[in-house]
C-alpha cells in the first residue's frame, strides 16, 4: 500500500508540474519598451516643423527657434569634418554705392547641394539668414529631395543647419562668405578660444554689427584651419565697407577695397601681387564692375553671377545669392536656374518686435 501510495502522489506531483508548465507557456510576457533616445524639446518640434520647399532643386526654408549654442548636434560632423570635403570653388563679390547699389553676390561651387535657408535669432546674438548645404547633415541626396515627406525625426540633422553655413546676412546688413583657397597659415595664441572655419561666420553673424566689429571679432579668436579647407572671407556691410580677410604666412591680413567694390574668388591676394591673370571669374567680375563702375543692380549683380558660374567639372555652381544689404533682402537662383530666382526679406520671418531695418 505504501508503495501504490507513493506511486500515486509521484503521478499527482508530475501532472500538477505539467499543468503548471502549460500554464506558464501560455502566458503573455511583459516586455519592457525602453524609451526613445531622444524627445524633441518644444522649440525643436517648432522648428522641424517651419520647414517649408521653395524650389524643387530643392532649395528648404526653415525658422530656427532653438538655442543652437547648447542644442544636441545629433551625431552631426563636426565643422572641421565638413571643412574637410574636397573641391569648393565659389565667386564673390560686393558693391558699395548707394542703397540701390549696395549689394553682395555669391556663387557657391561644389558637389551637388541641395540648400536650407535658415532664419536664427540666437538670445544673445543678432537675427540673421543663412545658407547650409544639406549634404552637411547627414542627408543623402535622395531624402534631401524629400524632406516634406519625412516625420519630424528623420528631419533631425537639420538642427545642425545653424552651424554649418557657408554665407549670410544678419539684422544689421553685414553679410559674410568663404571661398577656398590654396593655402591659409594661421598662428596659434594660446590666450585666445579656438573657433573653426565654419563657426567663424556663425560667429560674426551673430555678434557684429559691421565689418569693423568683424574684424575685431575675428582678430580675437585663434582661426584653427588645420584639418579642414584654407578659406578666405569676404564681408561687407549696409554702411558701404567691405574687407577680404585672409591668413598668410602666419599673420589675418585684412585687404579693404580700393574702388567702391571688393571681390574674391580662389587664390590669395596676399600672396600676388596683382591679382587679375589669376582666376578666369575673377577676371571677368572685375571687367564688369569696371564697365559699369560698380552701378549694378539686383537683377544686373545676378546675371553677372551667370556669367562666371561654373557648369562643369567638379565643383559646378550649386547657389547663387545676391545679398540687398540695406534692404534685408535676397535672390537665391539654385542650380544655374536663373529664370526662376526666389527673393526673401528678413521681414517675411518673426522677428523680434525690437528689429528695425533702418
Amino acid at each position: 500500500m505504501k508503495k501504490l501510495f507513493r506511486i500515486i502522489v509521484c503521478l499527482l506531483a508530475i501532472a500538477l508540474f505539467g499543468a503548471c508548465s502549460v500554464s506558464r507557456a501560455t502566458v503573455t510576457p511583459t516586455v519592457s519598451v525602453p524609451e526613445a533616445w531622444y524627445v524633441f524639446s518644444e522649440a525643436e518640434t517648432k522648428t522641424l516643423a517651419s520647414l517649408k520647399q521653395v524650389d524643387d532643386y530643392p532649395l528648404y526654408v526653415m525658422q530656427y527657434y532653438q538655442d543652437y549654442a547648447s542644442g544636441r548636434t545629433f551625431r552631426l560632423p563636426t565643422p572641421q569634418e565638413a571643412d574637410r570635403a574636397p573641391g569648393w570653388g565659389c565667386s564673390l563679390f560686393a558693391v558699395l554705392l548707394d542703397e540701390d547699389h549696395l549689394l553682395f553676390g555669391r556663387n557657391f561651387d561644389f558637389k551637388f547641394s541641395p540648400a536650407v535657408l535658415v532664419f536664427t535669432d540666437p538670445p544673445d546674438g543678432y537675427a540673421s539668414v543663412s545658407m547650409s548645404d544639406i549634404a552637411f547633415l547627414n542627408f543623402s541626396n535622395q531624402t534631401a529631395a524629400r524632406l516634406m515627406d519625412l516625420p519630424l525625426e528623420e528631419r533631425a540633422g537639420l538642427l545642425g543647419a545653424p552651424r554649418f553655413l557657408f554665407d549670410g546676412m544678419n539684422e544689421h546688413g553685414l553679410v559674410v562668405a568663404l571661398a577656398a583657397v590654396p593655402q591659409a597659415d594661421t598662428l596659434a595664441d594660446p590666450s585666445k578660444k579656438r573657433i573653426t572655419g565654419l563657426e567663424l561666420i556663425r560667429a560674426v553673424l551673430d555678434h557684429a554689427h559691421d565689418v569693423d566689429e568683424a574684424v575685431d571679432l575675428i582678430r580675437g579668436y585663434n582661426v584653427d584651419l588645420r584639418g579642414g579647407l584654407p578659406l578666405h572671407y569676404l564681408l561687407a556691410d549696409a554702411k558701404g565697407q567691405a574687407v577680404l580677410v585672409e591668413f598668410y604666412q602666419g599673420e589675418m591680413r585684412v585687404l579693404e577695397n580700393e574702388q567702391p567694390w571688393h571681390s574674391a574668388t580662389n587664390f590669395v591676394h596676399s600672396a600676388v601681387e596683382d591679382p587679375q591673370g589669376n582666376c578666369w571669374r575673377y577676371d571677368r567680375i572685375n571687367d564688369r564692375l569696371n564697365e559699369t563702375q560698380g552701378l549694378l543692380d539686383s537683377n544686373s549683380a545676378m546675371e553677372l553671377l551667370s556669367q562666371v558660374a561654373q557648369k562643369s567639372g567638379e565643383s559646378p555652381t550649386q547657389w547663387s545669392v545676391v545679398y540687398q544689404m540695406a534692404r534685408r533682402e535676397m535672390a537665391i537662383a539654385m542650380g544655374m536656374d536663373y529664370a526662376n530666382v526666389q527673393t526673401f526679406r528678413l521681414s517675411d520671418f518673426q522677428l523680434p518686435d525690437y528689429w528695425d531695418p533702418r
